[in-house]
């Protein structure tokens, strides 16, 4: 395992200053020293994006309970308001006051309990806000997923997904594994049907490849390290190893093979 941290350039090993492993730091703790440069694939940056993803996810619930129950509330305010103005005109009360049920009664004292109704108020407008905040941090997430699940740099992938609503056709799925019949390997696929509704579902990495919009990036898709070379890449028939050809060729070059489609020779 590589040093984590250098105090001096000279101290770095030959090969890893050839490689351009290290980065000298400008700020931080460890400033004016020469650190490691960790990509996405480490272990530590793997756990550390475990970590993210799960405390994202339990915000994101805890968002979406509130954003829930204030919605719930919002309807029953909007039933006894138009309660309380039948009861306006119902005579034999006191000036100022309205009959309510008891059932209604309580649930105004519940309401109270809430807060100020301006408090109340502004998280019922804040509502549609949050939804629209969590449905771009699930996209994210599937869209993220799905990139290094087939090769791809997130990245540039989100990028050219996001317009293209990709993220509501996507599909993960289990599939057999060619050369391990009785093991399974994770794809995900663009769901689509012809004008006749035949299904032409097809898997990620053979729509990126032959879908005007995305094939034209496709150099852009295929991700680099620090040093910019760029990583080798799983070979695009479902089921098969990582390739140990160059990432370039190797992806623009093969093609992806449904798992539901007969078997053909492929050079």
């Amino acid at each position: 395992m590589k040093k984590p941290i250098y105090d001096k350039l000279e101290d770095i090993p030959q090969i890893d200053r050839d490689e351009a492993n290290y980065q000298l730091a400008t700020d931080g703790p460890n400033a004016g020293k020469y650190v490691l440069i960790i990509d996405g694939t480490h272990p530590v940056m793997v756990k550390n994006s475990q970590l993210l993803s799960k405390e994202s996810q339990r915000e994101i619930e805890k968002q979406q309970a509130v954003a829930a129950a204030v919605a719930q509330k919002d309807a029953e305010i909007s039933r006894l308001s138009g309660e309380l103005q039948t009861a306006k005109i119902q005579p034999g009360l006191p000036a100022g006051q309205v009959a309510v049920t008891a059932a209604d009664a309580q649930l105004i004292n519940q309401f109270k309990a809430l807060g100020e109704f301006d408090e109340v108020k502004k998280k019922v407008e804040e509502h549609a806000t949050l939804k629209e905040q969590t449905d771009a941090t699930n996209r994210k997430t599937l869209l993220t997923e799905a990139a290094k699940t087939h090769g791809l740099d997130p990245d540039a992938f989100i990028l050219l997904a996001e317009p293209e609503k990709l993220a509501e056709s996507l599909e993960k799925r289990e599939v057999p594994d060619e050369k391990s019949p009785d093991k399974k390997v994770t794809h995900y696929f663009v769901k689509h049907k012809d004008a006749n509704g035949a299904d032409t579902t097809t898997v990620l990495g053979e729509f990126v490849k032959t879908n005007e919009r995305f094939k034209a990036f496709l150099p852009s898709l295929i991700p680099v390290d620090s040093g910019g070379k760029q990583i080798k890449i799983p070979n695009t028939k479902v089921g098969d190893t990582p390739s140990d050809k160059p990432a370039a060729s190797s992806y623009i070059n093969s093609t992806y093979k449904r798992p539901d489609a007969a078997a053909t020779k492929t050079e």
